[in-house]
């Protein structure tokens, strides 16, 4: 089991852009079905506020693929446009991140 996380937020992308990659609680249940039917994908859960989004997924055995590209896939928009607006995550990286983020700090870790 493992781990992936696939973020935008306003430190990387101005309003225009998050809007893309914004869900409503509709488009959620929407994203909850599509990726159920991913194969290795265990679980998600995305965080969606006009700052941020977030997708988490946790994954079974030896998945591959890319959840970037899911992601623009289930939008509907080319990829190689807006690569370089999101934040990668996975494992350690990713779980120390969700900690941070769940107990409101987003400050820089040491160690």
């Amino acid at each position: 089991m493992g781990i992936e996380m696939i973020g935008i937020d306003h430190n990387t992308a101005d309003i225009d852009i998050r809007m893309i990659f914004s869900f409503t609680k509709k488009n959620t249940e929407e994203l909850y079905t599509y990726m159920k039917r991913m194969q290795g994908i265990a679980g998600c859960v995305l965080l969606s506020t006009c700052n941020r989004m977030e997708l988490w997924v946790s994954t079974a055995g030896n998945r591959s693929g890319d959840l970037y590209g899911i992601l623009c896939g289930f939008r509907g928009v080319e990829p190689e446009r807006y690569r370089d607006y999101f934040t990668f995550r996975k494992e350690r990286e990713a779980v120390l991140h969700l900690f941070r983020l769940a107990g409101g700090t987003l400050l820089p870790h040491s160690g």
